[in-house]
């Protein structure tokens, strides 16, 4: 199970990651989640947004221990 305070690293890691994009649906094609997805997560949603197994892919693909 992952923690409120493991998302909010998580989410931190994404807010810094997107610098490396041109466009929002590039990153979240890159993160592997929908772009709805993605703007409902950036903008603080992470309850039910995805599953466990999606915030720790994301989390390695990151980087966030």
């Amino acid at each position: 199970m992952i923690t409120e305070v493991q998302k909010q690293r998580i989410l931190e890691a994404v807010k810094q990651n997107r610098a490396n994009y041109p466009s929002d649906a590039k990153h979240a094609a890159s993160l592997g989640i929908s772009t709805s997805v993605y703007s409902s997560i950036k903008n603080g949603q992470t309850d039910k947004a995805l599953s466990d197994a999606n915030w720790i892919g994301i989390a390695r693909r990151l980087g966030v221990s």
